[in-house]
């Protein structure tokens, strides 16, 4: 039986979020540089976790470290990975990923807990 407590309602899924894997390209001079390349846009529910004082900031109040979980359906192809990044499409917020589970081993959803850095 599945517990419905652990997945977003369908309405949940509110933002547009773009799943972005990093590659390096190296210059004549021997130096790297990362390039973000895009594998899919998907639909996501973005929910900022518990902040202290040190970490609260949303939107355009950078002062520490956001965090959040970000709950995205599952795809048959793609699958989200700690190392690639969420970004917003709207808001253009980039959201690390640290760490993807299945919530409850039934392969419909995967959460991602993400952080959230400059894109």
């Amino acid at each position: 039986m599945t517990n419905t407590k652990n997945h977003p309602r369908i309405a949940r899924l509110n933002v547009r979020v773009r799943l972005e894997r990093p590659g390096t390209t190296e210059d004549e001079l021997g130096g790297r540089s990362v390039n973000w390349h895009a594998l899919g846009t998907f639909w996501a529910g973005i929910e900022p976790l518990a902040a202290g004082a040190e970490d609260a900031f949303w939107h355009d109040q950078p002062a520490g470290r956001l965090r959040a979980r970000i709950w995205l359906r599952r795809h048959s192809t793609i699958t989200p990975a700690p190392g690639m990044r969420l970004v917003e499409v709207q808001a253009g917020r980039a959201w690390h990923i640290e760490t993807v589970v299945d919530p409850d081993g039934e392969r419909r959803h995967v959460v991602c807990l993400c952080e959230a850095r400059p894109l």
